[in-house]
C-alpha cells in the first residue's frame, strides 16, 4: 500500500504571524508551533490545500 502524505496546517497566531508545519495532525501542528514560539497565542490552524489544475 502507499502511504497518505502527511498534510501541512498553516498556523495563524494573534500578532499576525503565519507559519507553515508539516505535521500527522492539527494537535501535533499546534505542538510544534507552541515549542517554535512558546509566548505566542495562536489564533487559527487551518489545513494548506494544494491548488487544483483545472
Amino acid at each position: 500500500m502507499t502511504e497518505a502524505p502527511v498534510p501541512c496546517f498553516r498556523v495563524h497566531f494573534h500578532d499576525g504571524r503565519k507559519i507553515d508545519i508539516t505535521a500527522p495532525s492539527s494537535l501535533i501542528a499546534e505542538r510544534k508551533a507552541r515549542l517554535r514560539h512558546p509566548n505566542a497565542f495562536i489564533k487559527r490552524i487551518k489545513v494548506v490545500r494544494e491548488k487544483s489544475d483545472g
